[in-house]
């Protein structure tokens, strides 16, 4: 069975490359929540990551796509805040999800896009007092949307923006650059 399942993917994978149109990218990710509880001496927590994005761009209809896309990336800055007086340190561990772009292109290499995306994010969080530490991890997920638009300045490269919203209170701030081949 798996080999078959093996054949099966190989045969879907070389079929797709030799259409070329593979998108990959790198992405630079402002995350932020608001924080609605009394206990918080924060409104909100802002942390940066560095993800790297891997989809497919399939042709619907002239200058329209739909690009099943997948992410990965870890975090590469922290926040802090007080909780019950006490200081706690944030920390983004990493960053998975699977999104699905509609998007269409102008004549003039501007695009824009609307995608639908599940994420599932990994965040530590540690507390010094005194002379003792506490520390844990904790793995959430949702669904959310997201809008952006993207200028293509070669045949292979485009630069995007995008801002995604999950749950109301967790947005994503996106700058990629993609790479299609």
């Amino acid at each position: 069975m798996f080999k078959r399942t093996l054949l099966t993917t190989l045969l879907a994978v070389t079929s797709f490359s030799s259409s070329a149109n593979w998108v990959t990218g790198v992405s630079y990710i402002s995350f932020s929540q608001d924080i609605e509880e009394v206990t918080v001496s924060a409104d909100d927590i802002n942390m940066s990551l560095l993800a790297a994005t891997l989809g497919y761009k399939f042709s619907v209809a002239e200058n329209f796509y739909l690009i099943p896309e997948l992410r990965l990336g870890t975090g590469i800055s922290d926040d802090s805040l007080r909780v019950l007086g006490e200081n706690v340190d944030l920390e983004i561990d990493s960053v998975k999800s699977a999104a699905l772009k509609a998007q269409y292109e102008f004549s003039n290499n501007i695009y824009i896009f609307g995608s639908y995306t599940h994420a599932s994010l990994e965040l530590s969080a540690t507390s010094t007092s005194g002379f003792s530490s506490y520390s844990f991890t904790e793995e959430g997920s949702d669904s959310g949307f997201g809008v952006g638009a993207g200028y293509n300045f070669s045949e292979d490269f485009a630069l995007e923006v995008s801002l995604e919203s999950y749950d109301d209170d967790v947005e994503f701030a996106t700058l990629s650059l993609k790479y299609t081949f």
